[in-house]
């Protein structure tokens, strides 16, 4: 069963919807490195991404993708595969959903400059 996914704003509907499945406790990840990783940079920490986007594209045909984010007192991840049950029709949907996943991260978070960058940065994307 799919989960039912409504519409932000109006340029989600200008994208194939993405295709939420349960997420599978024991499912795989992509093991080494997905089709494409898009980065920002940490502004200060060297070693450290302020955003990152993976995509990969299933066995399906389908596409997949994770983000992972770091700013203020704030952070989360994942590795991009079925596990999370975040599929898409095609690349550029996929890009897209990674994208809103990120701008609801950084949601409300105004004041801090890095949050501030990821979000010019998945703009854009």
């Amino acid at each position: 069963m799919r989960d039912r996914v409504t519409a932000e704003n109006l340029l989600d509907l200008m994208q194939a919807p993405p295709e939420i499945e349960p997420v599978d406790p024991d499912g795989d990840v992509v093991q080494g490195r997905p089709d494409e990783v898009l980065t920002l940079a940490h502004s200060r920490i060297r070693h450290l991404s302020s955003a990152e986007i993976e995509l990969h594209r299933h066995t399906d045909g389908r596409w997949m993708w994770s983000v992972s984010y770091h700013f203020c007192d704030r952070g989360g991840s994942y590795k991009v595969g079925p596990k999370w049950g975040r599929f898409a029709r095609d690349r550029q949907s996929a890009l897209y959903w990674a994208t809103q996943e990120l701008i609801r991260a950084t949601r409300n978070v105004a004041d801090d400059s890095e949050a501030r960058r990821i979000a010019a940065w998945v703009g854009k994307l």
